[in-house]
């Protein structure tokens, strides 16, 4: 019987799954944090671009990744939780350029971060299929919004004020049945509008007030304002749309989208500063875009500046035989097709040794 030895190269995850904007590294710093699956990437935005200032393994996958200023601090924490159910708060040791994990258990459910819990405690929810699940900005008591689904495939929506000496859940102030029935992300607003955004795929509904759209399957969304008046939303053929609360100073008056134009299909969305995005995907290669007031010739408010390599998930493989695969007797790149829904995206990238 023959022995068979194979010899794999790995790449490092190319995929991004998460992104943050934020001061983490010092206070006057804008940093952009990325998530490659099983890796943390921090970038100093500068004038002449990302600059790379660590990149570090994590030990497990990485379901959810925010920064969050806690009260009285000068600049903003990590807070990471893993595939496994556990999570860490981290802070940037800037003498030693590293992380810092942060004793005790801070969980950001307002916009001043004040929130610290010892220990943690279950309180039962009654809605038996929850598809989104959010803290609200702006109430006099730790808030959550729920959307869920019915027995009948009805969807709703649903508020609940959190009760901490009780540890128990409180009837909220206001609640929505009967919505679009591709209902499956919730965006909280932040001061001084507050209130919910509700993204389904064929409408998108504030509290009080609704448009209908063309239908799309969001994906990925970005905040641009600090306000939380403008709103940049990426669905599943790689369309950038631009979504914006109307106002008169803080009571909202309507809601406006409009299409920019084409990007990858995001995974995340980060707007940086001067009209310029990056845009991560988990589908191929990652962006960053400058959004222009003007369309081009073709009516595309989408510049892309920069593009980062990503073969995306593979649906077949077949390595390529040129003249330096002969003389080395072995194939010196590989030919990778990518599996996507939209098969726009879906091309063939030849991977080099």
């Amino acid at each position: 019987m023959g022995i068979w030895n194979d010899a794999l190269r790995a790449l490092e995850p190319t995929n991004v799954t998460h992104s943050c904007v934020g001061n983490f590294t010092a206070p006057n710093d804008l940093n952009l944090i990325v998530s490659r699956c099983t890796r943390i990437e921090i970038h100093l935005v500068s004038f002449q671009g990302l600059q790379l200032m660590l990149d570090m393994p994590i030990y497990g996958r990485i379901a959810i990744l925010e920064l969050f200023r806690p009260h009285g601090e000068t600049q903003d924490h990590l807070f990471m939780v893993k595939e496994a159910y556990n999570f860490s708060v981290m802070q940037w040791d800037a003498e030693n350029a590293q992380f810092i994990i942060r004793k005790g258990k801070v969980i950001p459910f307002d916009n001043k971060g004040k929130g610290m819990f010892m220990e943690e405690f279950d309180i039962r929810l009654p809605e038996l299929q929850v598809l989104d699940i959010k803290f609200l900005y702006g109430c006099p008591r730790p808030t959550i919004v729920v959307l869920y689904q019915d027995t009948e495939d009805e969807r709703h929506m649903k508020t609940y004020e959190v009760a901490l000496m009780d540890e128990c859940f409180a009837e909220g102030p206001w609640s929505q049945n009967n919505l679009d029935n591709g209902a499956e992300l919730l965006i909280p607003v932040p001061p001084p509008l507050c209130g919910v955004l509700i993204i389904g795929e064929e409408s998108i509904a504030s509290a009080f007030k609704a448009i209908p759209i063309r239908p799309f399957v969001t994906k990925a969304y970005g905040r641009v304002d600090v306000d939380g008046s403008r709103y940049l939303l990426g669905d599943h053929n790689g369309l950038l749309h631009l979504l914006v609360i109307t106002h008169d100073r803080e009571k909202v008056t309507g809601l406006e989208i409009e299409l920019l134009g084409k990007t990858c299909i995001a995974s995340s969305i980060s707007y940086l500063d001067n009209d310029v995005v990056f845009v991560g995907s988990s589908y191929g290669d990652s962006q960053m875009i400058k959004l222009n007031l003007s369309p081009d010739a073709k009516g595309s408010h989408v510049e892309v500046l920069k593009e980062n390599f990503s073969p995306g998930p593979a649906a077949s493989a077949a390595p390529h035989i040129d003249e330096l695969s002969e003389k080395r007797e072995q194939p010196h790149s590989l030919i990778n097709i990518t599996d996507l829904e939209d098969k726009q995206h879906a091309r063939p990238k030849i991977i080099k040794q």
